[in-house]
């Protein structure tokens, strides 16, 4: 049996059936101490002679000079290729000045971990000095922080507000976490019709997670009556972006529908080529399911080696049913030199996540 994806619709795995307010004493002094912690970074920012043009920043701001769109562009270029060090370089003087998208990004660097250590209370205070001057990403990062209570008080109808401020500028993950919410009723009453709307939406913009989602939704029939050509569509869009959070989980349930799950002719080659793209790109499931087709020579010639290395990827990553097949491997040598020891450890890893065969 070869395994579809799983992945739980969430911005940062909350779930609640009902909202949670705002604490008016407690939730404003925390707000007031966490605005002056971020206060206090930026003027330290401001103070930095590496940056002596912001002492002046009340009177002419960064945000409002001709370098700042080539130094925001650097940033966001820096960003992508994972320099951190530049990207916050670039950054922090903008953000100090009260430029918008410094700022959104400046949060998004710490809430993620990006360069800077985690720090959710900066992260939320940034997203909303940039989303009180109207920034589409800032306003959904900082509903994705009050959904999840990280970094401020916990509050469903302001993210629930806050997706719907950003969608309305075009922002496919507003759309996406918007849908989300009303699939599966966080805040909300559930309401399918309007969750799917809001995630064809996103999905139509081309943002992979929503397409991933939209497709699983018509595979299993969730939320929508099942459909297996619209399941197909949608995983296929969402697999055409390799590497990104959706397109990986999309490839492999696309490649189970191509190795003979239903909804799409039989195409063994098709099927593999998919598995490897999500495997390639961390998805466990598929490490799972391409090392079942070399052990068991399910749309490929049986080949024990190779069936050996995406064992052990998913070995590696945690999955207790390919450690225990590990242990089986070189308890019998299938591929590998017969080795005890080696059986040995892989079964106790198994075993401790309760794995009842490794027991």
């Amino acid at each position: 049996t070869l395994f579809r994806s799983h992945y739980h619709r969430k911005a940062v795995g909350v779930t609640h059936p009902g909202f949670d307010h705002w604490n008016a004493s407690g939730g404003r002094a925390f707000k007031e101490a966490t605005m002056h912690r971020v206060g206090m970074l930026l003027l330290v920012l401001a103070a930095c002679p590496l940056f002596p043009s912001l002492a002046n920043a009340a009177e002419t701001p960064l945000a409002d000079t001709a370098g700042s769109s080539a130094s925001l562009r650097a940033g966001l270029d820096a960003l992508k290729h994972k320099n951190y060090a530049a990207a916050l370089a670039r950054f922090k003087p903008l953000a100090a000045a009260g430029n918008a998208e410094a700022q959104a990004q400046l949060a998004r660097m710490y809430e993620h971990a990006e360069g800077v250590p985690r720090d959710d209370e900066i992260a939320a205070s940034l997203y909303e000095m940039s989303a009180d001057q109207g920034n589409a990403m800032a306003e959904n990062g900082l509903g994705v922080l009050y959904e999840s209570g990280s970094g401020l008080p916990r509050d469903l109808r302001k993210a629930h507000d806050l997706y719907i401020e950003a969608m309305a500028k075009g922002d496919a993950k507003a759309a996406y976490n918007l849908g989300r919410l009303y699939i599966d009723s966080i805040g909300v009453p559930q309401d399918c019709e309007k969750g799917m709307g809001l995630l064809r939406e996103s999905a139509r913009q081309g943002y992979a997670l929503a397409q991933y989602m939209l497709g699983k939704e018509y595979d299993y029939g969730i939320c929508t009556e099942h459909d297996s050509a619209a399941a197909v569509k949608w995983y296929g869009r969402a697999a055409a972006q390799p590497g990104t959070e959706g397109g990986t989980e999309a490839a492999n349930n696309l490649a189970v529908m191509y190795g003979g799950g239903g909804g799409t002719p039989k195409d063994a080659n098709r099927a593999m080529a998919l598995y490897r793209q999500a495997a390639n790109g961390g998805n466990v499931t598929a490490q799972v399911n391409l090392r079942k087709s070399y052990e068991f020579g399910d749309g490929v010639k049986k080949n024990y080696s190779e069936a050996l290395k995406w064992y052990r990827l998913a070995a590696k990553s945690g999955d207790d049913q390919a450690q225990n097949n590990l242990g089986i491997m070189y308890e019998r040598g299938l591929g590998v030199a017969k080795s005890t020891l080696e059986a040995a450890k892989y079964y106790l890893a198994a075993a401790d996540q309760d794995n009842q065969d490794a027991q």
